[in-house]
């Protein structure tokens, strides 16, 4: 059996609507230019049910290991096969006994390009943790995306926007905060 680096779980919904599954797909999904066994297509609710089952236990899996550090990114759909292969790549290189765990939403861009410590010395946490952050958003920059998506930049990664934002986003920002927040009651001092 061959394993792949990626798999892409496409879910299909209105299965009523649809009164021959194959035809329907030869018809509607150009598969001429894709490597067909790197996605897995559902035929059913029940197979969209097992997918988000699999998608679902991922983070609860994650908070039984030690060592997690995770991400929320996004990167240009055109960039995400060459971000995930370069960024693996300098993991491995920086932490060999590193393991990525990757998965997201192909629809808008998002990964959670998460990365499980296994070995390492407790006194070296801090720096592993920065160095494994500094490798995936230099790669998110090279690649054109953002250092956070669907779950905001949050207290953790505040100082980092400032390192991966211009002066001029970080200006528009406030303005968009003021405009919405102008008696800066909700989250005060959690913005920048």
């Amino acid at each position: 059996l061959k394993r792949n680096e990626c798999y892409s779980l496409i879910e299909i919904s209105n299965f009523n609507n649809i009164e021959n599954f194959s035809n329907f797909i030869a018809s509607n999904i150009s598969l001429q230019n894709l490597n067909i066994d790197e996605f897995i297509i559902s035929k059913s609710e029940s197979e969209n049910n097992r997918f988000w089952s699999f998608r679902e236990s991922i983070p609860l899996a994650e908070r039984k290991e030690e060592f997690i550090i995770a991400h929320d990114i996004s990167v240009p759909l055109s960039n995400i096969q060459s971000f995930i292969h370069n960024t693996s790549k300098e993991i491995k290189k920086f932490n060999r006994a590193s393991k990525i765990i990757n998965f997201g939403h192909l629809g808008d861009n998002n990964l959670h390009f998460n990365v499980l410590i296994n070995s390492y010395e407790l006194s070296k946490k801090k720096l592993i943790r920065n160095s494994i952050n500094r490798i995936v958003f230099d790669n998110v920059n090279k690649f054109g995306g953002a250092i956070s998506a669907e779950h905001g930049i949050g207290q953790l990664r505040k100082n980092e926007l400032i390192l991966h934002k211009s002066h001029d986003e970080i200006k528009l920002m406030k303005k968009i905060k003021k405009l919405f927040d102008p008696k800066n009651i909700l989250n005060p001092g959690k913005v920048i």
